[in-house]
């Protein structure tokens, strides 16, 4: 089920929530957290149920191996415990790694005829869920969660907002929210606050990122026909269509959440705005960089040691976090990159170094416009020859030749064999327009996480207004683009 369907903000979500507000407010309150555990499951197996099973695996699993950790037999013995804690972490991972990377490293080995690789498909959000539970795993065997309820567990893993593509949340985040929402009164202003923020990501989806994918989908499809002009506008298209395809999704997760009394943790923060790469992973899906800060980085040794450990750890790390958005070379060498990028601003800081912040803004914008190539082509040779177009060496012709026959086509029409006519033509106002809208929401900040969720503040007229206009075009638009999933559900 897609936050974006009709099913679900039409029918799925007004439903639970009515039941939810009847539960809490004439049944008790486990009754309140049973429903939300029931529609949970029925949101995850609508969209794949021969996969609610693993899910419910996981769940039993990873709460006896935590339950163990406070077992009378095992607690005053630290060796037990850690050896408890690496088959209850190896366990998880493993089942990761056959449902996701299967696939390619048989690919790799060349195993493609022995085994019918196509027959192995990715449990949706398992990547998510995952991290949810080491981090889990971690805590209470650190002792930095106590350990809740069985049906609080369950939810806190289940919830059906986060379930499939985060924001990924840490026991300590949930568990108190859940107690206070059963038992708090639910303020309208809340629930005005999370429409507000739902339709928001709904017109992110549906609207601008969606309308970007048409561009950015028509030339990965077909990359050997690379030029400079198209190189460039399908990597802004790409970069714009999976901030505002996922910060969308986020968006509708919170906003879905908040009719519950849940504040789910803010996953972007305006990375575009970032002065340098350590401060766009900061702000971009921040709880999943948290989740490698604390247990990955960290327990390498993070930058305490000297600057060689440092960087080796910040590369591991990334390279990590490239082989966890995807199976594949090209998300492996997206990872390298980033790790190298983030690797050069720590030595340049730690060497007392600075650069102006408008410089530092453009510089971090460009290498992640240019490194979003390799995340979304099909392979490295294909990302190579995007590069070479974008700096207009590709098919051997030199970068001056290219740029004055770009121009000559921006000037006199694109010519007849580019494939931005299909597209460009028919939506240049649209796309010039989306454009403008981004650098506006960039510069006025025009949805505040702070404003709406933390500090619930009252509800402006502009928002009313924004709502209005936003299902306006929502309809308009959806008449118009094919409806596709979020990006980050392949991840």
């Amino acid at each position: 089920m897609l936050f974006f369907t009709v099913s679900y903000f039409a029918y799925f979500l007004p439903i639970v929530f009515g039941c939810f507000l009847i539960c809490k407010t004439i049944f008790s309150s486990q009754s309140a957290i049973i429903l939300l555990i029931v529609a949970s499951w029925i949101f995850y197996a609508y969209w794949e149920l021969k996969f609610l099973p693993l899910l419910l695996f996981s769940l039993i699993f990873n709460r006896l191996v935590a339950e163990s950790f406070t077992n009378a037999r095992f607690v005053h013995d630290d060796r037990i415990v850690r050896k408890i804690f690496i088959f209850g972490v190896a366990i998880n991972l493993a089942l990761l790694g056959y449902f996701k990377y299967k696939n390619f490293f048989l690919g790799s080995l060349g195993y493609t005829e022995e085994f019918n690789l196509s027959k192995i498909t990715i449990p949706l959000g398992i990547s998510f869920f995952t991290f949810q539970q080491i981090a889990y795993l971690s805590d209470a065997r650190k002792q930095k969660s106590e350990l809740c309820g069985r049906f609080e567990y369950v939810l806190f893993i289940s919830f059906f907002p986060q379930l499939i593509a985060g924001p990924v949340l840490y026991f300590k985040e949930f568990i108190p929210q859940i107690r206070n929402a059963i038992s708090l009164p639910l303020e309208p202003k809340v629930v005005f606050s999370a429409i507000v923020l739902f339709s928001f990501g709904l017109f992110k989806k549906v609207v601008v990122a969606d309308n970007f994918g048409i561009l950015s989908d028509s030339f990965f499809a077909s990359p050997e026909t690379t030029d400079m002009l198209a190189a460039w506008v399908a990597m802004l298209s790409f970069t714009l269509q999976i901030y505002y395809d996922f910060s969308g999704y986020c968006d509708m997760a919170i906003g879905s959440a908040l009719l519950f009394n849940i504040r789910l943790p803010r996953n972007f923060h305006y990375p575009f705005l970032s002065a340098n790469l350590s401060e766009f992973w900061r702000r971009w899906n921040i709880t999943v960089s948290r989740w490698f800060r604390d247990y990955l980085f960290r327990p390498l040794g993070g930058t305490r040691k000297s600057i060689p450990a440092s960087l080796r750890n910040l590369l591991v790390t990334f390279i990590f976090s490239g082989l966890w958005h995807g199976a594949g070379l090209t998300f492996i060498f997206w990872g390298f990159l980033h790790g190298v990028g983030v690797s050069i601003h720590h030595t340049w800081t730690r060497l007392g170094m600075r650069m102006s912040k408008p410089f530092g803004v453009m510089l971090t914008f460009s290498f992640f416009l240019i490194t979003a190539v390799y995340f979304r082509s099909a392979s490295l040779s294909d990302g190579h020859r995007i590069i070479l177009g974008a700096i207009g060496l590709a098919n051997g012709n030199g970068c001056w030749e290219l740029l004055g026959n770009n121009l000559s086509k921006a000037l006199g029409g694109y010519g007849k064999s580019t494939w931005i006519v299909g597209v460009w033509n028919s939506n240049v106002i649209i796309v010039a327009s989306l454009i403008v809208w981004s650098i506006l929401d960039h510069v006025i900040r025009l949805n505040s996480h702070e404003r709406l969720v933390v500090k619930n503040k009252s509800i402006r007229i502009c928002d009313c207004l924004f709502v209005s206009s936003a299902f306006v075009l929502i309809v308009v638009f959806s008449n118009n683009v094919v409806d596709t999933p979020f990006i980050y559900f392949d991840f």
